[in-house]
């Protein structure tokens, strides 16, 4: 009797540990994918492009060289320049330095944001001119810089009336932990230039163990938010300025954790591309007010070599798109195409623009692009 009991037990075990683990991967594609094609006529290749930004849903722009390109999502025939060459003349190039990263406020109104100094510019011209005089009031800014704004553009926040940016610490050595513990997230006021830090360093992985080149802080702005992504971190993280709240979400789909690399190869590049190829690598993450989604992109892990036994790059690495609802579950992974660019990819009320490469447009002479968007399977 009493091992019929046992027996019982165990069944029920097993049935309820079933059932939680349906629950908890029932929401997996739940959702089904829609694909739309735009294309526009670009007047410089897009992998040149420093840093991009997108207004009001009706625009993107690129920032190549000295000039911003605006090119119309509604209209594939508008399009206007920014010259920014005033800036290149040896005086205001060495008084505000190298043009990092730029920001819509309006059809024809820019932020520009230099080593040294921030611009607001209507119909190209610089109306206002603030420069960063934390460079010599603020003695955290002599040990960061703001830097990665490819992949972590500014971003205009009306309320605080600050420029957000990606910070680093320009004097630790990245293998140090100090490295991991400076704060990732600084605001710049248009009124005076005074620099504010915010408290948000490194995620706690990267204090513990040592990634390697899997160091990339891939961050996007909404409201008063900052959604951030590792590359190494399973995790993600948002942000809220106004509050200095950090809430961690979660978010591990199929994909195992990064291994961590030994310190002792730190100066080893080999071993650290090939950690690249053999781990996870999460990269851009992008919020869907619209629909209250979550879309972040995954380089799978692969192996070192491949079936023909050549190396692999990360060209090679598969790309994976998993999507969030508002209460940050997994409502689906899907697989994309090798053709997919994620890190030029912003949402509009159109659905997630991602860039797509293909034969036609191997030589950039068009911007191309898919839409994606997401729907409750019925």
């Amino acid at each position: 009797m009493q091992r019929f009991e046992k027996f019982r037990i165990n069944i029920l075990i097993s049935l309820f540990i079933a059932i939680v683990f349906w629950g908890c991967n029932s929401n997996i594609n739940s959702l089904k994918i829609q694909e739309k094609e735009v294309a526009f006529k670009v007047v410089d290749n897009p992998f040149k492009y420093a840093s991009f930004s997108t207004s009001n849903d009706d625009y993107v722009a690129f920032l190549t060289d000295s000039k911003v390109n605006v090119y119309g999502l509604n209209n594939a025939v508008d399009h206007y320049s920014v010259n920014l060459d005033f800036l290149t003349s040896p005086y205001l190039k060495e008084r505000y330095g190298d043009v990092n990263s730029f920001c819509f406020n309006g059809r024809d109104s820019l932020f520009v944001l230099t080593t040294n100094a921030l611009l607001f510019l209507v119909n190209g011209k610089a109306e206002k001119i603030v420069l960063i005089n934390s460079l010599s009031k603020n003695e955290n800014y002599k040990t960061v810089r703001f830097a990665n704004l490819d992949r972590s553009p500014i971003y205009y926040d009306s309320k605080s009336g600050r420029i957000i940016g990606r910070i680093y610490c320009h004097v630790c050595g990245q293998t140090n932990k100090s490295f991991y513990e400076q704060p990732q997230l600084a605001g710049i006021s248009i009124q005076d230039g005074s620099l504010k830090i915010y408290d948000v360093p490194f995620s706690e992985i990267y204090q513990e163990n040592y990634y390697g080149f899997s160091n990339e802080v891939n961050i996007t702005n909404s409201g008063q938010k900052s959604i951030i992504s590792y590359s190494a971190d399973p995790n993600f993280y948002i942000y809220n300025r106004a509050t200095n709240a950090l809430k961690s979400i979660s978010a591990k789909g199929n994909s195992d954790n990064a291994i961590p690399l030994e310190i002792s190869k730190s100066g080893s590049a080999e071993a650290k591309i090939k950690a690249m190829i053999t781990n996870p690598m999460y990269t851009e993450v992008r919020y869907d007010k619209y629909r209250k989604l979550y879309y972040r992109f995954l380089l799978s892990p692969i192996p070192l070599k491949s079936d023909s036994g050549k190396y692999n790059t990360l060209e090679n690495k598969p790309l994976v798109l998993t999507v969030y609802n508002e209460h940050f579950k997994i409502a689906g992974e899907f697989p994309l195409d090798t053709h997919y660019r994620e890190f030029i990819s912003f949402v509009t009320k159109n659905g997630l623009y991602i860039f797509y490469r293909t034969e036609n447009n191997a030589n950039y002479k068009f911007g191309y692009f898919k839409i994606l968007t997401f729907e409750n399977e019925v």
